[in-house]
């Protein structure tokens, strides 16, 4: 599936940067759930995702744009999956989470994605617009697909949080490839020492 998106896109963008970004905006992901939910174990799951079998109720989405391109983050979810991770990063009954508290949860969970990225691209001086996070019924991933224009680079993942399994996915348009080639490896770098950093305040790496 990604080999069949990676020859509809420019021959201006390389299949190595969108390697690079798919890696990059992955690895991001699992950082991004792990700090939302902290409570929560939060593991990157192997194999890739078949988009016509993911099972959800909803999609929170957020939007970062500008000239250089666009990165359109999915996050999708079945609303008893959504009360699970609220409870537990609230430490409350799961029977006490009402549907809006579920799917605020999910949304914010968006919005920290979409001002992660927005700000370690703003560190490069690479300045993009952030929408606000917005929830859709998951079954509109059928109309995203039907509009999706043919440069706009596709891939699906999941993460598992605790005991449930969350499907995610980006819409990646890259307008100035050249920036994004003179950035990534910065960019994934940056994440690195933070990921490393997070884990020695945690305790988690142990100095011989």
């Amino acid at each position: 599936m990604a080999e069949k998106k990676l020859k509809m896109l420019s021959s201006r963008t390389s299949k190595i940067l969108l390697e690079k970004m798919q890696a990059y905006i992955q690895k991001a992901s699992l950082d991004r759930m792990q700090k939302y939910f902290p409570k929560l174990t939060v593991s990157m799951v192997p194999t890739l995702v078949d988009p016509e079998k993911i099972l959800a109720e909803k999609m929170s989405l957020i939007l970062i744009w500008g000239p250089t391109g666009s990165i359109l983050l999915k996050t999708y979810f079945q609303i008893e999956d959504a009360k699970f991770l609220a409870s537990g990063n609230l430490g409350i009954a799961i029977e006490t989470v009402e549907v809006g508290l579920a799917t605020s949860t999910m949304r914010e969970f968006s919005n920290l994605q979409g001002g992660f990225f927005r700000g370690a691209m703003e560190g490069f001086n690479v300045l993009l617009g952030m929408s606000l996070p917005f929830l859709l019924d998951a079954a509109d991933e059928t109309v995203f697909c039907g509009i999706r224009k043919a440069q706009v680079y596709t891939f699906y993942w999941s993460l598992n949080v605790g005991e449930k399994t969350i499907p995610m996915s980006v819409d990646l348009e890259i307008s100035e490839p050249t920036i994004f080639e003179e950035i990534i490896d910065g960019l994934d770098k940056n994440l690195e020492i933070e990921m490393i950093k997070k884990a020695e305040d945690n305790g988690d790496i142990e100095f011989l």
